[in-house]
């Protein structure tokens, strides 16, 4: 299990203990943050394709992958919450990687600046931490921190989900 401290305006000051844990931490005014770790090829949500069966068009996601990927999130929000986590119904702010596995050949050698959209892969995120009862609605999140990196093991993510009181933590 990871631990963190943190400081003024909730930032995370250390970090320390075995790689791939998750935990949910309080902070010195009471709001709560959430590290959630997920392994797995992440999916853009948001493009689809139109199929057309009988009379009615039939609208589907294009990344396949998408149903796998939000059920790797949404067990790894649930494990990172535990059983007594109450459900964020308030701002909130994301920050981390998430961690694209690279193609053989790339254009982008340093950084993964192709496909997949960062924004649709956002919102992927977004609607598997709502339905994993770690926040009531994805409209709840207000600040995104989060960059595309090239997996240096395994694909996945690597997010801290922070509860915002006040302007604590965002700049004007």
């Amino acid at each position: 299990m990871e631990t963190r401290s943190r400081g003024a305006g909730g930032r995370v000051n250390g970090l320390s203990g075995a790689g791939g844990a998750s935990g949910a931490q309080e902070g010195n005014e009471g709001l709560r943050s959430l590290r959630v770790v997920a392994h797995g090829d992440p999916a853009a949500q948001g493009s689809k394709k139109a199929f057309k069966r009988g009379k009615k068009i039939v609208l589907v996601e294009m990344d396949e992958g998408l149903p796998a990927w939000r059920a790797a999130i949404e067990a790894a929000a649930r494990q990172a919450a535990g059983a007594e986590w109450e459900t964020i119904d308030g701002p909130v702010s994301i920050a981390g990687e998430i961690k694209i596995r690279k193609p053989r050949t790339t254009k982008f050698q340093d950084h993964p600046a192709g496909p997949k959209d960062l924004d649709k892969i956002l919102r992927s995120i977004g609607d598997a931490l709502t339905k994993s009862q770690v926040i009531t609605d994805d409209a709840r999140i207000v600040h995104w921190c989060v960059r595309k990196v090239w997996a240096t093991n395994l694909p996945g993510l690597d997010i801290d989900i922070s509860e915002i009181g006040g302007n604590h933590g965002m700049h004007n």
